[in-house]
C-alpha cells in the first residue's frame, strides 16, 4: 500500500514538470525512493557527506513534524491537544508512505513519547524517550539491532542530545544568521562525531567538507521536504 501510494506521489511530481535527474532528486529527498537515482547522483552525495538525506530519516520527520506543530499555531491552548493529535497522525501517515524505516520510526516515536508525556504535564527526558523508542522497534523486530540505519541513526541522536548544549554554548553568537549557522554546524560535528566509527566500518569513507555541505544542503531539502509533502495536498491547483 505504501509504495503504491509512493508511486502516486512521484506520478504527481511528473505531472508538475518534475522530470529526469530533477524527479530521481526529488523522489530520493522526499519519499526515501533511490532507485531512480543515477550511479554518479549518489557518488556525488556520499563524497559531500550528504547521502542522509537521500534516506528519509530523522530529520525529515523531525522537519515535517515542526513545520505542521507551527502551521496549527492558531490551535495553541485550549485546543493544543488537537494540534498535537494532527500532527502525530500526520507524521505517522509519512512514516507509514516512506516504508517505516528504523530512523524514521524513531523520530515519530520520539515525538509521539514527548507530546504524551507533555500532554500529561510530565518532565520529558530526551534521552528516555530515545531508548524507548529504540526498544519498541526490537521489540517488534529484533533484527533491526542490525540494520545500518537503525545504528547510525540512534547513535547522532544520542550524541546530540548529550554534547550539543555544551558544543554550542562554547561560543555564543548574538547575530541571527550567524547563530543559525554555528546552531547547524554543531549539530553536524555532533552527529559526525557519533557515527565515525559506524561510518568508517560500513561504508569505508570519511567525507571531509562535511560541515560546509551540511550547513547549505539541510536547509534547502528541508524547503524541499515541506514542498513535496504539500504537493500531493494542494495537487488540484494547477
Amino acid at each position: 500500500s505504501a509504495l503504491i501510494i509512493r508511486e502516486k506521489i512521484i506520478g504527481m511530481y511528473e505531472e508538475r514538470g518534475i522530470t529526469g535527474e530533477r524527479l530521481a532528486l526529488v523522489a530520493a529527498i522526499t519519499l526515501g525512493q533511490k532507485n531512480l537515482l543515477d550511479p554518479d547522483q549518489k557518488q556525488n552525495f556520499i563524497r559531500a557527506g550528504v547521502m542522509h538525506i537521500m534516506a528519509v530519516s530523522g530529520l525529515h520527520a523531525v522537519i515535517l513534524s515542526l513545520f505542521v506543530f507551527n502551521l496549527l499555531f492558531f490551535l495553541r491552548g485550549r485546543f493544543n491537544i488537537l494540534r498535537i493529535f494532527i500532527t502525530i497522525l500526520i507524521l505517522w501517515s509519512f512514516a507509514f508512505v516512506t516504508g517505516l524505516t528504523p530512523s524514521v520510526l524513531r523520530a515519530t516515536l520520539m515525538f509521539t513519547f514527548i507530546q504524551a508525556g507533555n500532554m500529561m504535564q510530565r518532565r520529558v527526558n530526551g534521552i528516555n524517550s530515545v531508548l524507548a523508542s529504540a526498544f519498541v522497534l526490537i521489540l517488534i523486530r529484533p533484527s533491526v539491532i542490525f540494520d545500518a540505519g537503525f545504528l547510525l541513526s540512534y547513535s547522532a541522536v544520542i550524541y546530540i542530545i548529550s554534547f550539543y548544549q555544551d558544543l554550542y554554548l562554547k561560543l555564543p553568537l548574538k547575530n541571527w544568521l550567524t547563530d543559525k549557522i554555528w546552531q547547524s554546524a554543531v549539530v553536524t560535528i555532533v552527529a559526525q562525531a557519533g557515527t565515525l566509527p559506524l561510518t568508517i566500518m560500513l561504508f569505508n569513507r570519511f567525507p571531509t567538507y562535511f560541515i560546509l555541505t551540511n550547513i547549505i544542503i539541510v536547509p534547502l531539502s528541508s524547503l524541499m521536504i515541506v514542498i513535496g509533502c504539500l504537493l500531493p495536498v494542494l495537487y488540484p491547483i494547477q
